[in-house]
C-alpha cells in the first residue's frame, strides 16, 4: 500500500485502493462527460481518454497505457505540449506527460 501511495504522489495521480474503485471512477467520469456532450455543453478536455478507460474496464481490456500515450499525443497535436528532445517524446509516450 505504501508503494502505491508513493507512486501516486510521485506521479501526481489519484490514488485508488483497488482496481474496482478505479473502474467506478472511470464509468462515472465517462457518464458525466457524455451528459455534457449530449446537452450541448463544451466537450471536456480528455473525453476520449475517459470513455476508453471506462470501455476497457467494461470489457476487461487494459487501457491505461493506451490512454496515457493517446493523451500525450493529443496534447502534442493541440500544441499544449512541445517536446524538445527524443527523451521528452519517449517520456511523454511512456508516462502521458513530460516531467519538469
Amino acid at each position: 500500500m505504501l508503494r502505491d501511495l508513493a507512486s501516486a504522489a510521485i506521479n501526481r495521480r489519484d490514488y485508488a485502493i483497488s482496481p474496482l474503485e478505479s473502474a467506478g471512477k472511470a464509468v462515472v467520469k465517462a457518464t458525466e462527460d457524455a451528459e455534457k456532450v449530449v446537452t450541448g455543453q463544451p466537450m471536456p478536455e480528455h473525453v476520449g481518454k475517459e470513455v476508453a478507460q471506462a470501455a476497457g474496464y467494461a470489457v476487461g481490456l487494459p487501457m491505461g497505457q493506451l490512454s496515457q500515450t493517446g493523451s500525450f499525443l493529443w496534447d502534442v497535436y493541440n500544441g499544449d505540449v512541445d517536446p524538445q528532445s527524443i527523451k521528452d517524446r519517449y517520456t511523454g509516450i511512456q508516462n502521458g506527460r513530460i516531467s519538469p
